[in-house]
């Protein structure tokens, strides 16, 4: 996989992990698409079997399992940079960070969604500087396998979304990292 292959990846799982608004169910038809040009089988397989999942769920059912675990779930929430400093002085220096990397790239963030919201690095990493996505993508790494684990533990098929977006990251060259030094 190369950088330009991530990069779809990487917009396609920001998509995948937005709350599942009827917007959001209207797209799966694009999803399915998009999921065949995945040149990636292993990936290729997380992905369509959560969208099997999400496909089989009653819309109320999958609107409880996100807020659930990514609203109401301390550990599952999808603010990379709690998982690491969790409500401290730490986390605002680098939310800070964040912005002005977002900045710096010319990626314009709205002001509905903190800059350390996973759905939104990942759209960064679609669209940003390679340079700048592999080290935002290396900072964050450990985190993200954070959260991955604790969605297995709470049984949450997002978790397939995760190993996908963590192959490619392996793929473009970001290794796992052995001790995560995170909150939890």
């Amino acid at each position: 996989m190369d950088f330009s292959e991530a990069q779809q990846l990487f917009k396609f799982a920001s998509r995948l992990l937005m709350y599942p608004s009827e917007e959001w169910r209207q797209e799966l038809a694009t999803f399915v698409e998009m999921i065949e040009s995945v040149q990636h089988r292993q990936i290729q397989d997380h992905l369509r079997q959560f969208i099997e999942w999400v496909t089989a769920q009653a819309e109320e059912e999958l609107l409880d399992h996100y807020v659930s675990t990514f609203d109401f779930g301390k550990k599952t929430n999808l603010y990379i940079t709690y998982i690491r400093h969790g409500e401290t002085r730490d986390r605002g220096a680098e939310l800070l960070a964040l912005k002005q990397l977002y900045a710096r790239a010319g990626f314009a963030m709205t002001d509905k969604e903190l800059p350390d919201y996973l759905p939104l690095m990942l759209e960064f990493a679609s669209c940003g500087p390679e340079k700048e996505v592999k080290k935002m993508l290396k900072d964050y790494s450990a985190e993200i396998g954070v959260l991955r684990e604790q969605l297995v533990q709470v049984q949450s098929l997002y978790t397939l979304i995760l190993d996908a977006v963590m192959i490619a990251m392996e793929e473009i060259g970001i290794e796992r990292p052995v001790e995560s030094g995170v909150v939890r």
